[in-house]
Order: structure tokens, then sequence, then C-alpha cells
């Protein structure tokens, strides 16, 4: 399974002439293409509707992402995310590199899927023990 990010998810949104949208769709429509499963997470969607409510033009905004995530399934929440959240969160915290609340929950819902995460993020996200990481 593969996860996207909110990077990707941006990125996407991007107009058509973006260099960065080219990119991502190509990696999409060959993600499409592999059969393999793909989702984004509540918490990326949360994210992605603060970039909503920070647009200059919220109305065309929103429907680029409806557009979006009508093709892309969102993983809920799950209390068994709790455990294993504080976990991930105090190692990073005790290592001294937290990478922030929603990138942490993030990542712990893509390792609990058994999941590999398409981002820019990479700075941060390879701090997670585990993690595969899709640089996009």
């Amino acid at each position: 399974m593969i996860i996207f990010d909110s990077t990707f998810l941006i990125d996407a949104m991007k107009s058509q002439n973006n260099p960065n949208r080219k990119n991502t769709d190509k990696l999409f429509n060959e993600i499409k293409e592999s059969g393999e499963m793909f989702a984004t997470t509540f918490v990326n969607v949360m994210e992605m509707y603060k970039g909503v409510h920070k647009s200059r033009d919220k109305e065309s905004t929103r429907k680029a992402l409806n557009v979006l995530m009508d093709q892309i399934p969102v993983l809920g929440f799950s209390e068994k995310y709790y455990d294993d959240y504080g976990d991930l969160s105090t190692f990073l915290e005790m290592q001294g590199t937290p990478i922030g609340m929603f990138d942490e929950l993030i990542a712990v819902i893509t390792l609990h899927n058994g999941a590999r995460i398409v981002t820019n993020n990479t700075r941060d996200f390879s701090r997670v023990p585990g993690l595969e990481i899709i640089n996009h």
C-alpha cells in the first residue's frame, strides 16, 4: 500500500503546466497502473482543508481538492493508533528529533498499514524508524 502525504496532494492540485504537477501526475498514473493499493490519511485531508481556508480563492481550491479526493481513498481514524503514536512520538522526542504531531500520526498510520509514504518531506519522515519513503 502507498500513502500519499500532503506534499504530494498539494503538488497534484497545482497548475497543469507546473513541473511538480507533471511529475506528480506521472507518478500517480504509474501507481494506479501498478495495481498497488493507495490512499491518504484523514490527517492529510485535514491539512489540505486548512490550505483551502488559507487560499485566496476558497471555492475553486475546495473544488480542486474534491476532484482529487474523489480519486483517492482516505484511511480514517482508529484506536489502534493510540499506543503506536505514543511510542513513536516519545522515541522521536527523546532522540531530540520530533517531527510534529501531524507528521508523527501520518507516519504511525503508514507503518500500521504496512505502507510506504509518498512525500517531499524526506527530512522529517526519514527520522521515523522502519518508514519506507518514496520521494516524489
